[in-house]
């Protein structure tokens, strides 16, 4: 049977590559599935073995992007939990024996694709934006805006997400069949997070256009408790775009804003659910023009970026 626990180390493979587990005897589980033991996993259990053993994140962490095994997780107050960026995105799995508590940050915000590259061209005729990168769930990447010059420089498309941006999922209880459906829709299609926000058009003159917001990355949480305090907050965001610029010497030389970069992915799987803080995947807001404090300003602003996916399960 190749369950949800197995789709969830599947993927990881191809998103972030190999992280060896030293605490496992016999190696890694990505070595395991890269040489075909990985359809069946008989030593797994829901929600972990604990093999990470406890933490509370007392000072800000960055983890290897990746999966952790944890008996129990503590965000204090005040205190961020974050990973790096993988191989495409940031991913970061968190199976928690016991009870994850978040009372500070947990995000991977601005960790999926990376925003476009801003039209520049200094003293020219001005320059298109770049494209964002496509992610494939989350949202996608708010185009970027074009310049306004003589012949205008458009802004950078944002980058396209697939066909489950966008969508907020709630399913109460449930047969392990219906959850194990939901999580390999969701988990099958990731090939990054949010797509990025498009790079705005430069003008002529010294200016460049505002670069492309990044997209939200992956946060997949598997506890038997998870419980968010207020003021605490999971998060898998979009990047606002950047603002353009202006030239102060000419009226007729302002750049566009970068498009912002498309909400992540946020799933969370679990027996209990307290939730008193916020659980986000909102996408980033485009950028403004090179405001020009005075003369016929005409605004070509970057495009928002699309609000993410937010899957909460109850086991």
């Amino acid at each position: 049977m190749f369950g949800m626990m197995e789709g969830v180390y599947a993927f990881l493979t191809r998103m972030v590559g190999n992280r060896m587990e030293t605490g496992d005897p016999d190696g890694s589980l990505h070595a395991k599935i890269r040489a075909g033991q990985g359809i069946v996993f008989p030593f797994l259990k829901r929600f972990g073995d604990g093999a990470d053993g406890d933490l509370t994140v007392a000072a800000n962490t960055t983890l290897t992007s990746g999966l952790y095994r944890y008996n129990n997780l503590t965000v204090n107050a005040g205190k961020t939990l974050t990973c790096t960026r993988g191989k495409n995105t940031g991913v970061l799995v968190l199976l928690v024996k016991g009870t994850l508590t978040v009372n500070g940050l947990i995000t991977v915000s601005g960790l999926g694709a990376p925003g476009g590259m801003y039209g520049n061209d200094p003293g020219g005729t001005g320059a298109n934006g770049s494209p964002g990168q496509n992610g494939f769930i989350g949202g996608s990447g708010g185009a970027g805006g074009g310049s306004y010059v003589y012949g205008i420089k458009g802004g950078g498309d944002g980058g396209n997400t697939g066909v489950l941006g966008g969508i907020g999922v709630s399913q109460g209880p449930s047969t392990s069949g219906t959850t194990d459906n939901l999580i390999a829709k969701l988990l099958g299609n990731m090939d990054a997070g949010g797509g990025a926000g498009g790079g705005g058009g430069a003008a002529y003159g010294r200016t460049r256009g505002g670069m492309g917001g990044a997209g939200g990355g992956v946060i997949i949480i598997e506890a038997r408790n998870i419980i968010i305090n207020s003021g605490g907050a999971i998060r898998a965001d979009g990047v606002n775009g950047e603002n353009g610029s202006y030239d102060s010497s000419t009226t007729d030389s302002r750049s566009g804003g970068g498009g912002g970069g498309g909400g992540g992915c946020i799933v969370l799987l679990s027996l209990n659910t307290t939730n008193n803080g916020i659980v986000s995947a909102a996408g980033g807001i485009g950028g403004s023009y090179g405001k020009i404090p005075s003369g016929n300003v005409i605004p070509y602003n970057g495009a928002g970026g699309g609000n993410g996916v937010i899957a909460q399960v109850v086991l």
